[in-house]
């Protein structure tokens, strides 16, 4: 039953992992390499 719980709980957090990957991208564009690395 945990299991399950996890499994759904890592699929509804996939996306937000996904929007966060894109925010740093731009953030190091438009900051520079180096200010990506404080994330």
């Amino acid at each position: 039953m945990g299991l399950m719980i996890a499994v759904e709980f890592r699929r509804q957090l996939l996306p937000v992992q996904q929007l966060w990957k894109v925010f740093r991208g731009a953030a190091s564009l438009q900051m520079g390499g180096p200010a990506a690395m404080l994330f």
